[in-house]
């Protein structure tokens, strides 16, 4: 495959770029620093593979944000391809083959598919860096990349491979045992393991001897708490119980002399003291009772003064707090400002008379009222202001009319003026013809001039003083003109309503006429509100007139003719009558809370004769035959139950829990408090205290030993350890076997792989050795090893070690060449070839 053309519109400096078309097998690409020339060979790399990178690729402009390029190609049968190429946010292209579009993407063009781009870069593109050598000891290098098929820098030679997997293979496990592979120093941790084991054992054995007499301790201290405890309690009986079972006891002994407590109870403490007081009681209610009797007449009275004529003048109590809500003062004012309602309606009417002796034609006319209120203000002003235009146009067109006219009759001044001017010339001509001296031929020349001025200013006016159409143009304009003005001024008499307006006034309508009719209605609007207020309050009056005439019929009151006198009387009967009721209302009240007093005084007569009748009642049933004897006794036993009491409530102040004590209580049989029995018994308790204490001390101390031995290594994790050494161990040995056998299988498919292509390689490479050389070298092998070249040449009949001979620079490059053309010849075998 050739390549025949390329262009690019926009690829790194390359714009608007397009190759000649190229026929050479042979293409020399040159210029100077930052031409492009390594762009250039991008470009064809792009061309082939697509985009690389497609984000920040370096062959956008900086001023654009995508890049294109396209080649035309020449296929191994001859036939033409076209490939494009663009970048944007994505990779893009296709090809042309055969006039059918395939599309690309990113993807390389089908000729390049079976190439990785890598390798394309690697042996294809041949640039003057991978011909330059530091040092000779870079053949290994070449006959790896260029004889065993690593055709790409970034793989590793297989014989550097090998070799590290064997070093890495030695680390782990050596058949001699030297140095210090995994293998030998997991082995010695196996060993060390080891005796920690035999430690941990000894010392695991010794804990549980010691876990066995934790064990015995515990048991005796066990023993000696449950004694501990027994002792504990009964000393609880003696400090806690027993002095709440002597309580208990004399509580008992109370109750038994006290007897029948519940009868007791019902009585006061005080029996003979309260059954005198009762009587003492029921003298002062019965007192009591006979003052709320007479109570009782003094307010029957006073509801009696409350009469029928009081309840009907309440009766209108609505009505009479209604008209007296206005007060005398009010109803005089309104009577007072009716009259200077009238009065001023009188002034608003003068006024009017006034106004409208110049305004209107005969003066003022009450029937004309509802006409001028109808007038619409706005259409009235709108109106008079179009007449007052059109008035003003009017003028103007009058004002116009007359200086054209003017003007027309300045004409007949003018038409004269040519003969002035032949007669200027004859004369003119007549000095110049006549043989005189120079200043009559000066005054002849200035006639001539002056005829000649003249005939131009005849002619100038004449043009500008052709007014006849135009006089009758504004002739025609002023008559419209006119015509709108009446129309206009028709408008303001009907937006009047005929109001007959001074003809002197309408004649010139102006804003005059506005300001009258809306004084005008200004003060008829004045006088209709006057009468309004006249009407409303002469209502009033007459509302309140009925108001007094009801309530007089109502009560028998007798009227006057002066409504202030009547509505005087009404509110003194009416505060009388308020006054009557309120007596009778205060006194029923009292009434109502001296029957509830009395009722209330009853019920404690009853309720202190009930308590006299039960007191004598419990005293019967007490010893004695007096009541003084039956009282003694019950002061006894009162005495007894109230002592029961005090110390029962001692007892729940002292213990809350009193029922659970007194279960308790019940529960205990031993009650045996003797001062030999409870010495023998804190002696006892001493004793455990002392021998809990020692054995404690040494269960503690065997604890602190177990603890400190249970941070040794322990026996099952040392265990652990060993088999997991012996894991490591064998995996160890797994892996060394394994990068061995990777080893071998790595150099026996290196080995095939040269058997099978390197013949073919160097066959190819020796012949273009011999063309590149002119024939010095003509052959290249491998040694048997494969890990070294010889050549051939005339110079010698043996082969020649490339790295041993000392060959030149030269020479290795050209060697180097030949290799590198004859290996992408080998790939291209079988395949599309691609161009180097």
């Amino acid at each position: 495959m050739r390549i025949k053309k390329i262009m690019a519109k926009k690829f790194g400096c390359l714009k608007d770029f397009e190759s000649p078309d190229i026929e050479s097998n042979m293409v020399v690409v040159f210029g100077s620093n930052e031409a492009g020339k390594s762009t250039f060979f991008n470009l064809i790399s792009t061309l082939f593979y697509g985009w690389s990178p497609v984000s920040d690729n370096p062959y956008i402009p900086w001023e654009d944000d995508s890049a294109d390029c396209e080649g035309v190609l020449e296929g191994d049968g001859g036939n033409m391809i076209k490939v494009y190429r663009r970048l944007r946010s994505r990779g893009d292209g296709y090809y042309i083959q055969d006039e059918k579009r395939y599309n690309l993407a990113n993807r390389p063009i089908p000729q390049a598919e079976n190439l990785p781009y890598q390798i394309f870069r690697e042996v294809y593109a041949v640039n003057i860096d991978n011909m330059c050598f530091p040092s000779d000891n870079v053949w290994q290098k070449i006959l790896s990349q260029l004889l065993g098929g690593q055709y790409v820098s970034f793989l590793n030679p297989v014989r550097e491979v090998a070799a590290s997997l064997e070093k890495e293979a030695q680390s782990l496990w050596r058949r001699d045992n030297l140095g210090k592979p995994e293998d030998k120093l997991l082995r010695q941790k196996s060993i060390n393991i080891k005796q920690k084991i035999e430690t941990a054992r000894e010392n695991e054995e010794y804990m549980h001897g010691e876990e066995k007499e934790i064990d015995s301790i515990q048991e005796k201290i066990d023993a000696l708490n449950e004694r501990k405890i027994e002792l504990i309690k009964y000393f609880d009986r003696m400090d806690r119980l027993y002095p709440v079972f002597l309580k208990i006891k004399r509580i008992d002994k109370l109750n038994r002399d006290a007897g029948n407590i519940e009868s007791i109870k019902k009585l006061p403490a005080d029996a003979c003291e309260v059954l005198s007081g009762i009587k003492d009681n029921m003298s002062a209610l019965e007192e009591q009772i006979e003052d709320c009797s007479n109570q009782r007449k003094a307010l029957e009275d006073r509801i009696n003064s409350f009469t029928v004529i009081d309840k009907r003048v309440l009766g209108f109590k609505n009505e009479i707090e209604m008209l007296l809500s206005r007060g005398a003062g009010e109803i005089q004012a309104d009577i007072n400002s009716i009259d200077e309602i009238k009065d001023d309606i009188l002034r608003f009417k003068d006024r009017i008379t006034n106004k409208c002796r110049e305004f209107l034609q005969g003066g003022w006319d009450e029937r004309l009222a509802s006409k001028l209120e109808k007038i619409d203000e706005a259409e009235l002003r709108y109106s008079i202001q179009n007449f007052k235009a059109l008035d003003e146009k009017c003028k103007e067109q009058e004002l116009k009319f007359s200086a054209l006219k003017y003007k027309a009759g300045g004409m007949q001044n003018i038409k004269h003026m040519p003969y002035f001017s032949l007669v200027l010339w004859a004369a003119g001509i007549i000095g110049l013809l006549l043989k005189g001296n120079a200043p009559v031929k000066f005054i002849s020349l200035l006639l001539l001039v002056s005829g000649a001025f003249t005939l131009f200013l005849y002619f100038y006016l004449k043009r500008g003083q052709d007014t006849g159409a135009e006089l009758k143009e504004e002739e025609k304009g002023l008559n419209a003109a006119k015509i709108n003005r009446d129309e206009a001024l028709g408008k303001v008499k009907a937006s009047l309503l005929d109001l007959p307006v001074a003809s002197s006034i309408l004649e010139r309508p102006d804003e005059s006429i506005i300001l009258n009719v809306m004084n005008i209605k200004e003060l008829l609007y004045n006088i209709r509100c006057g009468r309004d207020k006249i009407d409303k309050k002469n209502k009033v009056l007459d509302d309140n007139a009925d108001i007094v005439k009801k309530i007089a019929e109502g009560t028998g009151m007798k009227i006057s003719k002066d409504i202030l006198n009547d509505i005087s009387a009404i509110r003194r009967i009416y505060k009388q009558a308020a006054g009557h009721m309120e007596d009778a209302a205060g006194a029923q009240k009292g009434m109502e809370e001296i029957s509830k007093k009395a009722t209330e005084l009853k019920y404690m007569m009853d309720l202190e004769r009930k308590k006299a009748e039960t007191i004598e009642k419990g005293l019967n049933s007490f010893e004695g035959d007096s009541i003084d004897e039956k009282t003694e006794d019950y002061a006894k036993r009162r005495k007894c139950m109230e002592t029961a009491e005090a110390l029962k409530n001692e007892l729940l102040n002292e213990h809350p829990d009193i029922d659970e004590i007194k279960s308790e209580i019940q529960k205990t049989d031993d009650w045996n408090f003797e001062e030999d029995y409870t010495a023998r018994a804190k002696d006892e308790r001493e004793n455990i205290e002392k021998e809990l204490n020692g054995l404690n001390e040494r269960l503690g101390a065997l604890k602190k030993d177990i603890d400190n031995r249970k941070q040794m290594e322990r026996l099952d994790d040392l265990k652990g350890q060993e088999a997991y050494i012996e894991d490591e161990r064998r995996e160890c040995r797994r892996k060394r076997d394994y990068l061995m056998l990777l080893r071998n299988v790595l150099l026996e498919a290196e080995r095939k792989y040269r058997d099978e292509n390197q013949p073919d390689v160097l066959a190819r490479a020796g012949k273009y050795l011999s063309i590149i050389t002119g024939g010095r070298y003509f052959k290249l092998s491998a040694e048997e090893d494969g890990r070294s070249l010889v050549v051939k040449g005339n110079c010698r009949e043996e082969y020649m070690n490339i790295e041993n001979m000392h060959l030149s620079r030269g020479t290795k490059e050209q060697i180097y060449l030949s290799l590198r053309l004859a290996l992408s010849e080998h790939l291209n075998s079988g395949s599309s070839s691609l161009p180097i």
